[in-house]
């Protein structure tokens, strides 16, 4: 059973690894082509707000949870570094990870109440900003 967690967990973080890259590969195309569109004197594409928005926002969050994932998310570790008791350096990880769990259900709550309620659209697609908030 372990065995498939594992793989589980190995394409999840392939998954979102691949689409950090894309969105960060995305987001520096589009930009160049509006500051190269902007110094030729033609304007930005009307679009190009949005798409960049869009993608910075999902790269934030997928990003942060990459990084989680991976242990690689930075947090403060002073407690943990003054501890010298193996178990108590395992008793507070455990601790730490309830209040973390804890504090995402609390997110996760109140957030989709805040992105189910949301009723305006996108100006330029005319999509519902739910996407923006999911």
């Amino acid at each position: 059973m372990r065995e498939i967690f594992t793989v589980i967990d190995f394409w999840i973080g392939l998954i979102i690894d691949v689409v950090c890259v894309v969105l960060t590969a995305g987001l520096f195309v589009v930009i160049t082509l509006v500051v190269t569109t902007r110094l030729g004197g033609f304007g930005s594409p009307a679009w190009s707000d949005e798409v960049v928005e869009f993608m910075l926002a999902w790269l934030i969050f997928l990003g942060a949870a990459g990084l989680w994932r991976r242990g690689e998310h930075f947090r403060v570790d002073l407690i943990d570094q003054m501890m010298t008791n193996p178990m108590n350096k395992a008793r507070l990880a455990i601790v730490v990870e309830i209040i973390s769990a804890a504090f995402l259900a609390i997110l996760t709550y109140y957030g989709s109440f805040f992105a189910f309620l949301a009723t305006d659209t996108s100006p330029t697609f005319s999509l519902p900003m739910f996407y923006w908030y999911a």
